[in-house]
């Protein structure tokens, strides 16, 4: 689990701390964590694309424009990114609401308080990676990812075909394809996609479903598609051993 953090404050010492803070953190759970330093909300946003980081905290005191400041331009781009503000003061905690702060820190900061955001992080991602969660129109659509079979291309978007019922959702199978990159998903025709669990036995030309459904594989490349699949099989069987 690596996670990508974006810390911008313009106090070094303060950095400083947070930074051995986050190191010591990483090490007594043997996480992976990254950290990019940004001394103000402007550089930040220059270098800010969606999805480049997990979560970014923002001081809300700094030179230039504030982090509440900040924090607004950045959900303008992005509505998911978790954003953590750091301050000394409680009187900004209202303004966190209107940008869905996850949490705040007080400063001076201590290893306790470390440990509690970034163990509150943790639970979200850890559910963010069980959830297939797409945009059906204007709301959400989140789908345990070890209920899926497979994913079809329906007239306007997709069929989530799952264990106990099939869901249809208005969004593009690439864009599924993108929030499925898991070793047991793989799309295996320009209309489909299947969950390698619940493939049942593989044809000339096709993958049979544990439901009975035929999935057909694209003539391009279908080699190494059973080749995947078997690859999968193989490591699962060694895995159960």
């Amino acid at each position: 689990n690596v996670m990508k953090i974006a810390v911008v404050d313009d106090n070094e010492a303060d950095v400083e701390l947070f930074l051995k803070l986050i190191e010591e953190y990483a090490q007594r759970h043997h996480k992976t964590i990254y950290t990019v330093v940004f001394s103000k909300g402007e550089e930040l946003l220059k270098k800010f694309k969606k999805e480049k980081f997990s979560a970014i905290f923002l001081d809300i005191y700094m030179e230039g424009i504030s982090g509440v400041e900040a924090a607004r331009k950045i959900r303008k781009k992005d509505t998911d990114v978790r954003l953590i503000f750091t301050t000394t003061s409680e009187e900004y905690f209202a303004e966190g609401f209107e940008v869905e702060a996850t949490h705040y820190l007080l400063k001076p900061l201590n290893t306790k308080k470390i440990e509690e955001v970034m163990q509150r992080l943790h639970v979200f991602f850890d559910e963010e990676e069980t959830m297939l969660t797409l945009q059906n129109g204007s709301r959400q659509v989140k789908i345990p990812k070890n209920k899926i079979l497979y994913i079809e291309t329906i007239r306007n978007g997709i069929m989530v075909c799952c264990k106990d019922n099939q869901i249809p959702v208005r969004c593009s199978i690439s864009v599924a394809t993108e929030m499925l990159q898991c070793s047991n998903f793989l799309r295996c025709h320009r209309y489909s996609i299947v969950c390698l669990d619940a493939v049942e036995k593989v044809e000339n030309d096709s993958f049979i479903m544990t439901d009975g459904r035929r999935i057909l594989l694209r003539r391009e490349g279908r080699k190494e598609l059973k080749e995947t699949y078997y690859r999968y099989f193989m490591n699962k069987m060694r895995e159960n051993v």
